[in-house]
């Protein structure tokens, strides 16, 4: 009950997961392309290879691409 509260408080979407070398993320904030390289230290985080250089994003700032 807790944590469906939190979760539903925090907007919290259990999206799919993305994996090394997927390509054509989407990165929102930024609105540009591109291909994760490595998982970052911080949980649920990861490494994206951008044409602008390397971001660190989270599920809530990026989405695959069809």
């Amino acid at each position: 009950m807790r944590k469906r509260n939190y979760d539903h408080r925090h907007k919290v979407v259990e999206g799919e997961e993305l994996s090394l070398g997927d390509r054509a993320v989407w990165i929102l904030d930024l609105s540009v392309e591109g291909t994760v390289i490595k998982q970052h230290e911080y949980p649920r985080s990861l490494v994206i290879q951008t044409s602008n250089g390397q971001v660190r994003r989270n599920g809530k700032h990026k989405k695959n691409r069809p």
